[in-house]
């Protein structure tokens, strides 16, 4: 059941994202949902304690999850990288790599070397493409982790060196990733979004509410011209 409910959070889609020259070309992405990796070892378990709802969902459920599934599931990613065709040109992720609620600034910055460090091992080839979700930002020092630990690596994952923030679009086949941040109170990102929503037709949300409610997270996929 466990290994259901991890390979359900995949899935692979193919987008027909262009016509050039009469030719259609067909453009595959592996897309990814919530993932929360979660380690034991990376909460201080004491802090944790005070949250009974959190604790049970910690102890019980995602560092379960990640303990019996994440071997079986990063290999079927892999294997679904290398096999796929037609191939998949990037791994999509909407956010809540981590389970967050790690407890302290120190397990903030161990848990979120902890998530990279096992997306590291997939050894994917192919650009991970990745927006800021709730979890990832939760709980004491998870916001100057995300700073510290998850944008570098975003950066290099995504193959988008200049990437600074979590609101940033790169290109990819001819497909414009706009990724959407918002938390980040500066109106210039979601002004980017919208510039971008605009000129193209395709877009893949997190969850369905709307994106002045300061609650969602976005990863919209743009077919460019």
């Amino acid at each position: 059941m466990n290994k259901i409910l991890f390979v359900l959070l995949s899935l692979l889609i193919s987008l027909q994202s262009y016509s050039q020259e009469q030719n259609e070309k067909e453009v595959s992405f592996l897309l990814l949902g919530d993932i929360h990796y979660d380690l034991l070892e990376d909460h201080d378990m004491e802090w944790l304690s005070t949250k009974p709802d959190d604790l049970r969902q910690v102890t019980k459920e995602y560092s379960v999850f990640t303990k019996n599934t994440w071997p079986e599931f990063s290999r079927i990613i892999s294997g679904q990288v290398q096999k796929h065709q037609p191939s998949i040109k990037a791994v999509l992720q909407m956010g809540d790599l981590s389970e967050g609620l790690a407890g302290s600034p120190q397990k903030a910055i161990q848990m979120a070397n902890s998530a990279f460090k096992a997306v590291n091992k997939m050894n994917l080839k192919v650009p991970f493409i990745m927006t800021k979700g709730n979890h990832d930002i939760t709980g004491p020092g998870a916001k100057e982790a995300f700073e510290k630990v998850y944008l570098p690596n975003m950066a290099r994952l995504a193959g988008h060196p200049s990437l600074q923030s979590a609101n940033y679009t790169t290109t990819l086949d001819d497909v414009l990733f706009v990724c959407y941040d918002p938390w980040d109170r500066n109106p210039e990102g979601l002004q980017q979004l919208e510039k971008s929503l605009a000129e193209g037709n395709l877009q893949v949300c997190h969850v369905t509410r709307a994106c002045d409610s300061g609650k969602r997270k976005m990863l919209a996929c743009i077919p460019t011209r």
